[in-house]
Formats: C-alpha cells, sequence, structure tokens
C-alpha cells in the first residue's frame, strides 16, 4: 500500500508517518521543503497545499492520503482559510483525479457548536450553527469539513476523525486558557474555567492508531469518528498528573468565564464582545463524547491513559521498536484494487 501523508513534519503527522512505516506501508510526505525530522525510508516530494498542481504531482500512484497538515498559529482569518479551507479544497480535488482509494481527514470536535454541562457531544449534533463567532482555527476546520462532505457526496472515500485535545510527543498541552506567572517556589498557573471541568485528552500515539484502523475499514463511514482517550480527567486532575510527571511544582488559580464576561459586554464592537464571549464559553465547557461509534466501525478505542501519555512526552519511537511491538500487523489497501471510473 501506498500512501501520501501531509503535515509529516508535525507532531501528529510525525507519529502517522512513523506509525504507517511500522506497518511496512511506503509512505510519501508533502512538505515545503526537506526536514531532517522525516525517517529515512519516506519518500518526500516538495509542494504546498496552497499550491494545487503540486498536489497533483504529490497523488500520482499512491492507494490513500492522510491529511494532517493544518495551520495553527496566527495569520487571521484569510490565512487560515487559504491554508486549512483552501488546501483541503485542493487535496481532496487531486485525490479525486487520481480515484484514490481512501482519504483520511484529521479534523477535530472544535468543530462543534457548545453544549450545556453534563451533556454527550454526538456526530449528529453537526458543525457549530455560530462558525463566525469561533477563533480562526475552529472557522477554518469547520469549513475544511465542509468540504470533505461535499466530495463524499460526490463519491469519494473518506473518513473523518475528530481529535480532541492531542498531547503527548512535543505536545506539553497545559491548560485551553492559562497564564503562567513563575514564583521562585515553582509557578503560579491563572486557568479559565473551573477545576472539574473535563478535557478531552488524546494521546497522539492514538492519534496514528486510529489512523492506521481508518486506513485498513473495508468502506468509509457516513459519519466523522470522535477520538477522545480514556478516561476524560478533569483540569485539576490533569494538572496534578502533569506536575507529578514532571517534577513541577505548578499551582493552579481558577478564573470562572462568568468573571470575564462583564468587562467583555463592555467592549466598544458589539460583535467583537459576542465573539469573545461565545469563544470563553465554548472553552470552558465540560462535555462527554461519544466514543461508541468509533469502537464499532474500527474494533478499538484510545487506551493510552493519561499517567502513561505524560511520561512519554517525546518524538515518536524509532521504527525497530514499533515494528517489535507488531509483528505481522500489515495494512491492506481498503479499495485500491477497486479504481472508480472518472466522473
Amino acid at each position: 500500500m501506498k500512501v501520501l501523508v501531509t503535515g509529516a513534519t508535525g507532531d501528529v503527522g510525525g507519529f502517522v508517518t512513523t506509525r504507517l512505516l511500522a506497518d511496512g506501508v511506503a509512505v510519501r510526505v508533502l512538505c515545503r521543503s526537506g526536514s531532517d525530522r522525516l525517517p529515512r525510508e519516506v519518500e518526500v516530494t516538495q509542494g504546498d497545499l496552497t499550491v494545487p498542481q503540486t498536489l497533483e504531482r504529490a497523488v500520482v500512484g499512491m492507494d490513500a492520503v492522510v491529511h494532517c497538515a493544518a495551520h495553527l498559529g496566527g495569520g487571521g482569518r484569510a490565512l487560515h482559510g487559504q491554508i486549512n479551507a483552501g488546501g483541503t479544497r485542493a487535496l481532496l480535488a487531486a485525490a479525486e483525479r487520481a480515484h484514490l482509494g481512501r482519504v483520511v481527514h484529521l479534523s477535530t470536535v472544535a468543530v462543534y457548536g457548545r453544549k450545556s454541562d453534563g451533556q454527550v457531544v454526538r456526530p449528529a449534533d453537526g458543525y457549530d450553527p455560530f462558525p463566525e463567532l469561533r477563533d480562526d482555527y475552529a472557522w477554518s476546520k469547520i469549513e475544511a469539513e465542509r468540504w470533505v462532505h461535499l466530495y463524499r457526496h460526490r463519491g469519494l472515500d473518506a473518513v473523518v476523525l475528530r481529535p480532541g485535545i492531542v498531547y503527548g510527543g512535543q505536545r506539553d498541552f497545559v491548560a485551553r486558557i492559562a497564564r503562567r506567572i513563575a514564583r521562585r517556589a515553582g509557578s503560579i498557573l491563572v486557568v479559565l474555567g473551573s477545576p472539574g471541568m473535563l478535557l478531552p485528552l488524546v494521546h497522539v500515539r492514538d492519534v496514528a492508531e486510529a489512523v492506521v484502523r481508518a486506513l485498513r475499514m473495508r468502506s468509509a463511514p457516513a459519519e466523522p469518528f470522535d477520538l477522545v482517550g480514556p478516561g476524560m480527567p478533569t483540569q485539576a486532575e490533569y494538572l496534578a498528573s502533569r506536575s507529578a510527571a514532571r517534577g513541577e511544582h505548578l499551582v493552579p488559580i481558577y478564573v470562572s468565564a462568568a468573571r470575564l464576561l462583564g468587562r467583555i459586554a463592555g467592549l466598544p464592537s458589539p460583535r467583537t464582545a459576542r465573539a469573545l464571549a461565545y469563544r470563553l464559553a465554548w472553552a470552558t465547557q465540560s462535555v462527554r463524547y461519544d466514543k461508541e461509534p468509533l469502537a464499532q466501525a474500527l474494533g478499538w478505542c484510545p487506551g493510552i491513559e493519561l499517567a502513561q501519555g505524560l511520561a512519554h512526552l517525546s518524538g515518536p519511537a524509532p521504527l525497530a521498536a514499533l515494528r517489535a511491538r507488531r509483528p505481522g500487523c500489515r495494512i491492506t489497501g481498503p479499495r485500491s484494487a477497486r479504481k472508480r471510473s472518472p466522473r
């Protein structure tokens, strides 16, 4: 099987690439330039999500695509839209023209709208009904998923995975919104939200495993899969475990979103005030996610517990170690032998 991976120089893409190589998959990675972070076993093709002609070359000869690349930084809504939404659209178009057997799209639970504390979020809930109020990243990922949905209706075989908060590897997550204040005896962390707020954490290795299993599926499901690890610790439980794992003395001080809403309401721009209030409310929600569809479809659920995940804040394991853990484990192409006719 031959798989193109986008975002292979990032944390999630790097783990996905290493996991695929461990299963004997021929991996090609799309990069704007070379990188010493890439395993020597991969084939590197230079390209850019914002330059469609480079994507045409990248998908030639591939059986599947795993789309991990995304813009997470600043630059405003236009840049996020260009890369995350427009780049996804261009990649899907190239995959369709090349008649690829499978596309696995890495999305996020951030595409959902806000729910009241204690409720369960399910794929049937759909996208956030107020995308214009969300931050640039969430907005762009909603737009990207809409393109995936459209191309699925056109016949493209696509699986959508929606990870929660990814941690592990190089990702040292602390809190959704927090500010650290250094002190001689340690650090004070001002955290927005409550100690009991649930965190939809998932370890980066479990994300990579889900991708591999999504590539094995015989047919793509109609609904996306939420990808959240076991337990869902509270913010207080997570910070305590993280401090213990790192040997760090961290004193959290929690600030409720309600205390900030009064100040936000006084902003000169009502539109800005509404957006900030909604983002705060979304970031401090305490909800659970329905993992049963993922378990039934993949025959597996994320299983890396918090203590184990925090003990491995490092890069992907060497290929030899991964292969030793999974002797004889190989991926077979989902639909590579059944190419569709051009539309």
